[in-house]
């Protein structure tokens, strides 16, 4: 097969070489959302709370996980008990933490409103 280029003949090696290039420009545009940027990660109050929020979700499925096992007397219920305690106590502190986030979250707003209408 031969490629004819404003009526000029490739040769067989220039034809792999095009080729190859065409290839190599599909591969990159079908794996361009993978080599994309990076996402941003949050900063200070935003990634501390998206942190809590994962940690939360993390507690949360441990404690469904151990219900689980103790309904399939996988664990004895003193282990039970010690253990859910555990996780109790600190999805309190992180649901604590998050109200205490949202209350800052609350006042930072109010103050960028504040410092917006004294600008006008």
């Amino acid at each position: 097969m031969n490629i004819h280029l404003q009526g000029r003949r490739v040769d067989r090696n220039m034809e792999w070489i095009i080729k190859a290039l065409i290839l190599l420009l599909v591969i990159l545009f079908l794996a361009s959302p993978w080599l994309g940027r990076k996402k941003r990660k949050p900063e200070g109050f935003l990634k501390h709370h998206e942190t809590l929020a994962d940690e939360r979700v993390l507690y949360l499925q441990q404690l469904a996980d151990l219900e689980y096992d103790f309904q399939m007397d996988k664990i004895s219920e003193e282990d039970y008990q010690e253990v859910k305690e555990e996780l109790e106590e600190k999805l309190k502190e992180i649901y604590m933490q998050e109200e205490k986030n949202e209350e800052k979250a609350r006042a930072m707003v109010e103050q960028w409103l504040r410092e917006a209408e004294e600008s006008k």
